[in-house]
């Protein structure tokens, strides 16, 4: 472990002096401040520009939107980790512009580690226990397909959930199970006319995945009125029946979430 900057001879340790005396100044109170043209006579008595030496190597970067920093902030991120051991770090007061950057940095496979932790309810397994939380309190094709859709999902393949979305879920909102499949069913046939065989395959097809999803997520339905241990039992049993198993409480955010459940 090394002090930040580093406590080196020679330039290094110049800069670095040059840069804590030019923050020990920028943070000091305002009333201390008032008279900036004193404080740089000050600062440069000493000989060199304190100023501009403080300020080598930094880059000041405006941006139209946040959404547009928090793309730069994760592009030269990304360019600093890919520099054989070097990391980077992301200093900040503003938590939301932080997630924005960890998004980013996410759709490209890297994991940053945030100090300031995550909501458990913007993690993939916080996101899952809202999505069956929702369902089982309204059902509807929306949080049906957000499920689906899930990266953690493996009951279903893509094929499935296409034939089920488009065959059962589009146009209004099916109000159950059984909805859905007379939906299926009354999709059969189009303008009085059995449609074709790949048609009918398809609605088999979701017909199947119907059944098992009813088969994992029927518990979910008719908990008005259960106590809090049960929901937590139904929410973690169907997650669990979804796929992924006991994995959906690995990583950080699983473990935070089935302490949650636990609790």
């Amino acid at each position: 472990m090394r002090a930040w900057p580093a406590r080196d001879t020679g330039e290094s340790a110049r800069l670095g002096r040059a840069r804590r005396r030019l923050i020990a100044e920028a943070l000091k109170p305002p009333a201390s401040t008032a008279d900036w043209t004193k404080a740089i006579d000050e600062m440069r008595k000493g000989g060199g520009d304190p100023i501009a030496e403080g300020l080598e190597g930094l880059t000041a970067v405006t941006a139209r939107t946040e959404e547009a920093a928090a793309a730069l902030a994760a592009v030269l991120m990304r360019e600093g980790v890919e520099t054989a051991g070097q990391t980077v770090a992301l200093v900040t007061p503003d938590p939301l512009f932080a997630r924005r950057v960890q998004a980013r940095l996410g759709r490209w496979g890297l994991m940053a580690d945030s100090s300031a932790g995550s909501p458990l309810s913007e993690t993939p397994a916080g996101v899952r226990l809202a999505q069956l939380a929702q369902l089982a309190k309204a059902f509807g094709a929306v949080p049906l397909l957000a499920i689906l859709k899930h990266p953690w999902t493996t009951l279903a393949g893509p094929d499935e959930i296409e034939a089920l979305e488009r065959e059962g879920l589009r146009g209004a909102g099916p109000a159950d199970w059984d909805a859905v499949r007379r939906r299926l069913e009354a999709n059969r046939h189009r303008a009085g006319k059995r449609r074709k065989d790949e048609d009918q395959a398809r609605i088999d097809m979701a017909h199947g995945l119907v059944d098992r999803l009813e088969g994992v997520l029927s518990a979910l339905t008719g908990m008005d009125d259960a106590t809090p241990a049960e929901w937590a039992r139904v929410l973690c049993e169907a997650a669990e029946a979804l796929g992924e198993g006991v994995e959906v409480w690995r990583g950080p955010d699983g473990a935070s979430a089935a302490r949650l459940m636990a609790a």
